[in-house]
């Protein structure tokens, strides 16, 4: 990858890392998640920082489903991540998908 290329990844239903390649930096803009168990966590190998905790919802309301609020909150965020400090899902229950830029 280079400078402005972008990613997407599902982080899959085991514990898995998003952990760009030495020298590398990435900005994570969005982060999509159903609301299970599975925490996204940024990481440096032993010391853990929420992200996005285990019952965060970030995906629009069903409409359809009475017991969605219509005043969800949508997490639009920049985090940079890079090959010594990156994001972790912990859990084994969910997927959680999160996409970003290359910056340098």
């Amino acid at each position: 990858m280079a400078v402005g290329d972008g990613f997407a990844v599902v982080l899959g239903t085991v514990a898995t890392n998003r952990q760009p390649a030495g020298g590398v930096e990435e900005q994570v803009s969005a982060a999509l998640k159903a609301g299970g168990t599975d925490p996204l966590i940024l990481y440096d190998g032993s010391l853990t920082v929420p992200f996005l905790t285990g019952g965060t919802r970030t995906y629009s309301p069903d409409p359809n489903n009475a017991a969605d609020s219509p005043h969800m909150d949508f997490y639009n965020t920049a985090i940079l991540i890079t090959n010594t400090v990156y994001i972790r899902k912990s859990g084994t229950s969910e997927r959680i998908y999160a996409g970003g830029l290359q910056v340098g």
